[in-house]
């Protein structure tokens, strides 16, 4: 299930056909690969940001590390 073959992706196609025409068909499709760049652009724009703030928050834990003062060890062995 869930999968298309070759006998229903030209089903598909032919109904598309005959509902917008052949002349339409171009416009279509420039529009959906418009939209479907779209969406790939600010897919990649939010993984980008993603990793930018989890850079960030790696170079604050690390700043905080620096800023904690060495303990003096209480156990020292001879």
């Amino acid at each position: 299930m869930g999968n298309i073959g070759p006998m229903e992706l030209i089903l598909i196609l032919a109904i598309v056909l005959l509902i917008f025409g052949a002349n339409k068909l171009p416009e279509i499709a420039r529009s959906l690969g418009k939209g479907v760049r779209a969406f790939r652009d600010e897919a990649h724009k939010i993984r980008r940001d993603l990793e930018q703030e989890e850079k960030i928050e790696e170079i604050k834990d690390v700043e905080e590390l620096k800023d904690v003062e060495p303990q003096p060890n209480v156990l020292r062995k001879k």
